[in-house]
């Protein structure tokens, strides 16, 4: 495979045409984590309807912050992201890294991983967040060796880990 045949390009989701695959993604994301999608389920209804209005709200506030991952032009991932504003605290949070199970362990997660770095260096947000299910040792792999640490547990969730890392070339 040439070096341009496997960069991925970051496009914003097209919900009304692309919404099947996002909730097929999520819903994977849920089976990879957890074993199956019930709390997926649970949480944005069997269609996703709650999920894709959640989704939809981010892209119309901030496009880049959802994208899809395209190789070839075929969508093989999802990267979804939140600033957020507490009192005294303004950091990134990821909030879905995917990819297809096809193209997982080939290193392309990388890619991932850049766009999210190079999306909050421009928002000027050093320190990310994500939470990740214990179980998922794919993702807490990959995670480990790109410089994230686990914090803690969930606060509802003890299977639920809390990762946070500073943002790839913020020297401060």
């Amino acid at each position: 495979m040439s070096a341009t045949s496997s960069e991925i390009q970051f496009r914003t989701i097209e919900l009304p045409v692309h919404a099947s695959c996002c909730v097929a993604f999520r819903r994977d994301s849920f089976v990879a984590s957890f074993g199956d999608a019930t709390r997926f389920d649970l949480q944005a209804g069997l269609a996703g309807e709650q999920y894709l209005a959640w989704l939809l709200r981010k892209i119309a506030a901030d496009p880049e912050s959802c994208v899809h991952c395209w190789l070839n032009e075929r969508i093989i991932g999802q990267v979804e992201m939140t600033i957020e504003t507490l009192p005294g605290v303004r950091r990134g949070y990821v909030n879905l890294f995917y990819l297809a199970s096809e193209y997982r362990g080939r290193g392309l997660a990388d890619q991932l991983q850049s766009y999210v770095d190079g999306y909050m260096r421009v928002r000027s947000i050093r320190t990310l967040r994500l939470k990740a299910a214990r179980t998922n040792l794919t993702a807490l792999r990959f995670y480990a060796k790109h410089g994230w640490r686990e914090i803690g547990s969930h606060d509802q969730d003890p299977g639920v880990a809390v990762f946070e890392r500073v943002v790839a070339g913020d020297r401060t």
